[in-house]
């Protein structure tokens, strides 16, 4: 009788246990070219939505384009999905609102109440723009708010919140309203974050109530704004200016700003290079 030698047999081991391994499930929702969506697109349970191909600056690739005016782009609410909305995520996609059309919300991430809610969302590598600035001229069209996380309907202790959103490299350009609006999420993270106005006159990152908020390598050319009473927010890189409101509580900002305003009562740390000028602080 031959022995085998026990390194062969447990490569054979592992080639048979890999080769059971199930294949990767596919995305929920693909896009690899331009598509024009006449209204919202609402997404209760939680899936992938996938761009395929290069996420670049022009109208080729995963482009999806929103018309009707005010009306909003992606929307993850959790409806008629009690309990299943968790998980998924929006990846590779440059969600354009129209030209000729103005208003509504690029990317919702929200709830409709305590059972139907989004969370522990991924949204990765987005371009949320007009469609103007994809190219082929034409009246421009710019949404009103471009990435918003909205949990104010939320306020239970211990469940309150838009909880753990995840949100790397994201570009947001031409929101006439706000950039990205962060309204009590909670368990947040940030990074590789590009806001510009995009030919509209501010870009505006608004950070609102809300715990456990991290940002880095933020690049801000507009205003950053912490009102209400977020708490426990630590934000790391450039911005044009900083307001802070007098409820916040834990905040440590680290970079260079034009600009910074703290109203009396906040509490925190900011350690950085203030260019121009501080106002109560």
């Amino acid at each position: 009788m031959k022995w085998i030698s026990s390194s062969i047999v447990l490569s054979l081991l592992s080639l048979v246990a890999f080769a059971a391994l199930p294949e990767p499930s596919p995305p929920d929702l693909e896009f690899s070219c331009y598509t024009a969506q006449a209204g919202p697109c609402e997404i209760g349970r939680a899936i992938n939505v996938v761009g395929l191909g290069t996420n670049g600056n022009d109208l080729s690739g995963p482009v999806v384009v929103f018309g009707g005016d005010g009306a909003d782009g992606f929307v993850l609410n959790g409806r008629n999905a009690p309990y299943w909305a968790t998980g998924g995520s929006v990846e590779n996609l440059r969600i354009c609102r129209k030209k000729g059309t103005n208003g509504g919300r690029g990317l919702v991430v929200t709830a409709l109440d305590a059972a139907q809610r989004t969370g522990e969302v991924t949204l990765r590598k987005l371009k949320i723009f007009p469609e103007l600035a994809l190219g082929g001229g034409g009246l421009a069209g710019n949404w009103t708010d471009g990435l918003v996380v909205d949990g104010s309907m939320l306020t239970t202790s211990g469940a309150a919140g838009i909880r753990r959103v995840m949100i790397d490299d994201v570009r947001v350009a031409g929101a006439t309203g706000r950039s990205i609006f962060l309204n009590n999420a909670v368990h947040c993270c940030m990074s590789n974050v590009q806001v510009d106005p995009g030919g509209v006159p501010l870009a505006v990152v608004e950070i609102k109530d809300g715990q456990n908020i991290e940002g880095v390598n933020l690049i801000i050319h507009g205003d950053l704004l912490l009102t209400g009473t977020p708490l426990e927010v630590t934000l790391q890189g450039r911005f044009h200016t900083i307001r802070i409101s007098g409820g916040a509580r834990a905040v440590t900002i680290l970079g260079t700003t034009h600009f910074l305003y703290v109203d009396p009562g906040a509490t925190g740390l900011f350690c950085g290079h203030v260019s121009e000028g501080v106002t109560n602080a």
